[in-house]
Order: structure tokens, then sequence, then C-alpha cells
């Protein structure tokens, strides 16, 4: 008797919306405790001080590519150790967080899937936008802000769609704010505000307000990312980066740049073995008229997640040609079972998803260059898609499988979260050596430097090797110094041998 009554009281507890705040609360902890161990690479080391608000401001709209924000960030947060670990990881969390909200609610499921996803995603993605701080600070607040708005307006019209005038001044500033950060972003902010406001007009909200601010302030921002610095004669003097080019230089770098972006999201092991799993379970329950394709779309999806493992490993080109061919034919599969397995409402959304993350991996083989950051917003949008087909399954088993799946889950967290920190790290514990070392040599009056490669390169952007270098080790004159590489391990064996 009492043991059941201390199992009900568990049962109870788990049910409750404050074991769901207290599994966010430490996924948030988590996180935060993860960015203490994150550290300078690639042009993050260009910045060797703290800079004052005005500083950074005036900075942002001198450098002229029309990231007025992400540049503003950089430059003001970047060296403000603590403010940054805390940013980072509120900003990560919001995406987790809103990812939930926007798919299956605030529920345990959905915010335990959605960190797998995010914690777990393909380490060229997770190093530019996470661990990287250039690159975190121009992809990753605008994803926010767009998410966070359209949670909002999904908000406002599910309920009775009164007192929209705070709301409308809040998507006004979120609108503006959220197109001044990567112009990947930029373009696909602006297609969702147009596709909300299409989508209000012709449901026939009462109140349109909210969705047309947004829209307009969308395209407004856009105007200022976009043609502010050519009135101010101020563009971007880097040759080809982040530009759009003429057609000669479309055909020589469009196939390069679709080989790119199938190579990184191929290799999204966790998000295509989920997308399999969800997939698989949805056909043997609806048990579909044309039984023959059943098992080969069953075999393909069981065998695609190995596939995508070997691509993420593997470095041979002929490999990951056949896996590309292969991957292609996969998402044509999971686009034929959005229409045969989904209900209708589901497949509008998820159709309309598919859509827009399509676009939004289209426009980045006209600019030079394509990078795994920019692969973020398509990766989110495609988290969206399997979460809102995943609350879809879940209403269709009981609640021990539920259950039993959460547990799975927790399980996985836990190990990709002590993965990650254990991965981190030891990368902090050489960096500090690293740093050290450096600078000792300078201050003995080297040129010639030598620095200590960091393990687990796969985890940063760029970790090896900067031109940045220079900057931070500046007790001399970075352009008359000469860097090279050694490994950890042979800088131990010459601490050893000679003590």
């Amino acid at each position: 008797m009492g043991i059941l009554k201390y199992r009900n009281k568990i049962d109870k507890f788990i049910k409750s919306s404050l074991s769901t705040n207290l599994l966010f609360a430490i996924m948030v902890a988590s996180v935060f405790v993860l960015s203490l161990f994150f550290v300078k690479t690639e042009d993050d080391y260009t910045l060797t001080e703290k800079y004052k608000f005005i500083h950074a401001a005036l900075h942002s709209l001198r450098f002229g590519n029309g990231r007025y924000l992400g540049n503003f960030f950089v430059r003001f947060f970047l060296n403000r150790e603590m403010v940054d670990k805390i940013c980072r990881s509120v900003c990560y969390c919001a995406v987790i967080l809103l990812t939930a909200l926007l798919t299956d609610g605030y529920r345990k499921r959905a915010l335990i899937f959605s960190y797998i996803l995010y914690m777990g995603m393909g380490t060229e993605i997770y190093s530019q936008v996470f661990v990287w701080g250039h690159g975190f600070y121009n992809f990753t607040p605008p994803i926010v802000i767009m998410l966070f708005s359209v949670y909002l307006l999904k908000r406002f019209y599910d309920s009775d769609g009164s007192k929209s005038f705070f709301l409308s001044c809040l998507l006004a500033v979120m609108g503006f704010c959220q197109q001044l950060f990567a112009e990947n972003c930029t373009t696909v902010n602006l297609l969702i505000s147009g596709i909300i406001l299409v989508f209000v007009i012709r449901n026939k909200y009462l109140h349109k307000m909210p969705s047309i601010v947004y829209f307009v302030l969308s395209v407004f921002g856009a105007m200022v990312m976009f043609l502010l610095p050519e009135l101010m004669g101020v563009s971007y003097k880097m040759d080809s980066y982040r530009g759009i080019h003429g057609i000669s230089e479309y055909m020589c770098n469009g196939v390069e740049n679709m080989v790119r972006i199938l190579n990184d999201m191929s290799s999204q092991v966790i998000l295509w073995l989920l997308f399999s799993i969800v997939f698989t379970i949805l056909i043997r329950q609806k048990e579909l008229n044309i039984k023959r394709n059943c098992g080969f779309a069953q075999v393909y999806l069981l065998l695609f997640p190995i596939l995508s493992l070997v691509q993420s490993l593997n470095s041979s080109v002929a490999v990951h040609l056949i896996i590309d061919a292969v991957f292609v034919g996969y998402c044509v599969l999971l686009v034929h079972l959005v229409f045969e397995l989904a209900n209708k409402e589901l497949r509008t959304k998820c159709l309309i998803m598919l859509t827009v993350t399509t676009l939004s991996m289209l426009q980045l083989l006209v600019v030079k260059p394509c990078r795994a950051r920019c692969l973020f917003l398509p990766y989110v949008l495609l988290v969206i898609v399997l979460l809102s087909i995943g609350k879809e399954l879940f209403s269709k088993l009981n609640y021990v499988t539920v259950f039993r799946t959460t547990f799975v889950g927790v399980v996985a967290c836990v190990l990709i979260c002590g993965l990650l920190i254990f991965i981190h790290v030891n990368i902090w514990k050489v960096n500090n050596v690293r740093v050290e070392y450096a600078n000792e040599q300078i201050a003995n009056g080297l040129t010639k430097v030598e620095i200590i490669n960091l393990p687990y390169s796969r985890w940063l952007h760029y970790g090896n090797e900067s031109y940045a270098y220079g900057y931070t080790f500046n007790q001399g004159n970075k352009d008359e110094m000469l860097f090279t590489y050694i490994d950890y391990d042979e800088y131990l064996h010459r601490e050893q041998k000679f003590g």
C-alpha cells in the first residue's frame, strides 16, 4: 500500500508542470556549463578589448555589410566573458524552448527531443553557430527573434485576438531587428512574415494589424540591411565575401555550393535517424494500401541514417557524392510520406515549412562563401517539421510507450551533454596551455611562434589555424610573426624531456 502511494506521488510529479519547469531549468544549466568551456576560434581572436556601447554601435554602422546588430553584438558581448556565456546559453535554450512551443507545446517530450536535435546536430553547424562567437551572434539571435515572433502571432490568433496594440508594437521592433544579422536569415524571415500575412488574410481574421506590422517592418529591415550600406557609401570591401554574383560565377559556384549543402545536410545523423524512426512507426500504424512500396520505404528509412553516419565520418569525395545522391532520394521519400501519412492540416503545415526550407537553401547557391552556418535556419525549420509530425505520432501512443520513449530521450540528453562537456573541457584545458606557451615565446622575443593544436577540432570552427592569432598575441608586431603548429603530445614530450 505504501509503495503504491509512493508510486502515485511520483506519477503525479512527472505529469505536473513543476517537473517540466525543473527539466527545462536543468537544460538551461547544462547549456550554460557547456558554454563556460568554449574557447575563441578563427576571427574571435581579432577582438582584444572590451568595447563600449557607443564604440560597438559606431563600428557596426561603419563596417558596411548590413549586419548592424550582428556586428554590434559581436563587438559588445564577445569579450565580456560571463555576459557572453549567459547570452549564448539563453539564446540557444530559447531556440530549444520556442521550437517545442511551436510544435508540441510546453511538454517534456517536446523539450527533450528539441534538446537532442540541437545539441546533437552535425559538428560543422554546431561549431559555427554555437561555439564560434562571430557565427553565434550573426546566425542565432535572428532565429530566436523570428521563432518568438511566430509564437506570439500563433498565440494571438489562437486566442480571441484582442488587445493587439502592444503586440503590434513589439512585433514592429522584432520584425525590424531580426533583419539586421545575416543575409540568408533576412530573406527567409521576410518570406515567413509574408506567408503569415497571407494566412491571416485568407482566413479572414478580424485583427490583421499585428501580422501587417510584422511584415511591413520586416520589409523595412531588409531594405536597411541591403540598401543602407550602399547609400552611406560604406559597402563592405572584401572582394567576394557574402556577395551575389553574375551568371558566369553562378555557374562556377552553384555546383560547388550544392555539393557543400548536400554534404552538410546529409551528415545530420540524429535528425535523419529520428525522421526515419517516426515515419517507420507511422507506416506500420497506417498500413498503406500500396503494400509493395512499404517494404522499400522502410528499408530506405532505416538504411539512410547509417549512410548519414558514414557521411559525417568519411572524407572520401566519391563516398560523399554517392551518399549525396542517396540523400536526394531520401528527401523525396520523406515528402511523399508526408502526403501519404499526415492529416490535411499537418500536411499543409509541413509542406509550407519544407518549401521555405528548400528556398532557404536554394538562395545559397548564388552566394559566396556558402558555409555550414548558413544551414542552421533550414535545420531549425526541419526540426519543426519533425517535431510537428512527432506530435501526431505521440497522440496515438499509450501512456506507457510515451513514458518509455521520454525516458530514452532523457538518457540521450544526458549522454550528448556529457560527451560535449567532456570534449570542451579537454579543449579548454589545452587552450589555456596554448595561450600561456605562445605568450611565453613572444615575451622571450621570438617571432617564430609555435601554436599548440587543440584536440577535437571537429567541434571547433578553424580551431587550429587562424590568421588572427597575431591580434591576440599582440605583444609583438603581428606582421612580422610566423606561426607554426605542433600537437599537444609533442609539446608534452618536450616538456618531459627538457623539463
